[in-house]
């Protein structure tokens, strides 16, 4: 049946038919409970995927199938539906950072998953605020190239927020978003090269630099700062 179902799912053999190939994998889950027909049932109702029509996608059904296929092994699966939790209520924040773990256990956890659980830990979104725990999931995102994490890192670093205060640091990490093209890191460079800071000298050529790069691409603080600059 769920062999059936992924033919007519992706038109293997047979007339691409979404409907049929949901059929065939509701009817897989119904007669042995089958994870990987809950997996697609998830699959093709995903709002977060953009293969999927909007009229046709549940984000409830959704996080039950994924729910259902997560808790009978399959290990993708809880990344999905932490993703699709993460924005709800308490309740669901909570469920959505144990998803995240149960997915990072399983070796499963991509950049995006592991910066949202530096934000849960950060921000106390379903979890115990621990900074220390949001660093090092920020550094592991970073790792894989995630320029929010780094931005993360970056602010965090400069502030002192769960780490020592080292605005020489920050500055690598907002040197490698930047390099990464993120709006927010040229802003950031900006405005420190702007105004320096202990161990770190005012350039206001560089500053210039990375405000006009994020200004002509729409940032509105890097625009108002740069407007500032130049007045």
């Amino acid at each position: 049946m769920v062999n059936l179902g992924a033919m007519l799912k992706h038109g293997d053999g047979a007339r691409a038919s979404v409907r049929e190939a949901a059929s065939w994998f509701r009817r897989a889950w119904r007669r042995g409970r089958d994870r990987v027909a809950a997996w697609n049932l998830g699959l093709m109702v995903d709002p977060s995927d953009p293969r999927n029509a909007p009229s046709k996608t549940s984000r409830r059904a959704a996080i039950e199938w994924y729910r259902r296929a997560a808790q009978r092994g399959v290990a993708p699966a809880w990344s999905r539906l932490a993703w699709l939790l993460s924005s709800g209520r308490r309740e669901t924040q909570r469920e959505s950072v144990q998803a995240y773990l149960n997915a990072d256990r399983a070796g499963e956890l991509s950049a995006i998953g592991l910066y949202d659980l530096g934000l849960a830990f950060e921000y106390a979104r379903g979890v115990k605020k621990n900074l220390r725990r949001a660093m090092a999931f920020y550094r592991r995102s970073a790792a894989l190239g995630s320029a929010d994490a780094l931005v993360a890192l970056g602010y965090n670093t400069l502030q002192g927020v769960g780490v020592r205060r080292d605005p020489k640091q920050a500055l690598r990490w907002y040197v490698a978003a930047a390099k990464k093209g993120d709006l927010s890191a040229h802003f950031s460079l900006g405005d420190v090269y702007a105004t320096g800071l202990p161990g770190v000298r005012r350039n206001p050529k560089t500053a210039l630099l990375h405000l006009r790069f994020a200004a002509r691409r729409g940032h509105l603080r890097a625009r108002a700062l740069l407007h500032e600059l130049e007045a």
